[in-house]
């Protein structure tokens, strides 16, 4: 396949549309970013990144591969229907190991943030990233396996959107604490109205 062949089959699948909410992406994370270290204290921002931090190191292990491995074995099966099934089975199994790790997050929070106690209770409130987080990964796995780059990319957009939205709104009204808040409910949002359109048999959006 030659350069000419393969951009044509990139933007027939609509990778375009892919590349630029991977572009969005990064542009308003940077922008929530800015918002946060000028919304917030410092030494609440300080907290936040020190909870975050101790998120972020099981980020790799949520779901133990569950949703990585369903574009890998998912791309071997041919119907659509055993596709399913297979998003189903690995749905289920990744879904309840990210709650252990956010159940261990929440039984170890103490412990993890005895340097910096006032990071425990956001450290609890952010747990549930894990498993809200893993939710909106699979959705978008999911419209991998199904070739709906399309619907990748709509989901990617509107979910850096209303980041955007819920993380200054709540950081505004409530502090670091609805900042953290803002990063458990827009996936847990997202995912399930993404869910509910995959699960509709002409993936309408």
């Amino acid at each position: 396949m030659n350069i000419k062949e393969f951009i044509s089959a990139f933007l027939k699948r609509s990778g375009a549309k892919m590349f630029n909410a991977m572009v969005l992406a990064k542009v308003i994370g940077f922008l929530v970013s800015i918002a946060m270290a000028r919304i917030l204290t410092q030494e609440s921002y300080g907290d936040f990144t020190y909870a975050f931090t101790a998120v972020s190191f099981l980020v790799p292990f949520m779901g133990f591969g569950a949703y990585q491995s369903l574009v890998y074995f998912g791309a071997r099966l041919k119907t659509e229907e055993e596709k399913r099934q297979l998003f189903k089975y690995a749905f289920s199994r990744g879904i309840i190991l990210s709650a252990v790790l956010s159940a261990l997050l929440l039984l170890f929070s103490s412990l993890i943030t005895i340097n910096r106690p006032n990071s425990q209770f956001l450290l609890v409130i952010l747990s549930l990233h894990v498993l809200t987080f893993t939710l909106v990964e699979f959705v978008r796995n999911y419209t991998r396996l199904v070739n709906r780059n399309d619907l990748f990319a709509k989901s990617e957009n509107w979910y850096n959107a209303l980041l955007l939205v819920l993380a200054v709104a709540g950081a505004l009204a409530f502090g670091v604490t609805g900042y953290a808040w803002a990063l458990v409910i827009t996936p847990l949002l997202i995912g399930i109205y993404y869910l509910k359109k995959l699960n509709q048999k002409k993936h309408s959006v």
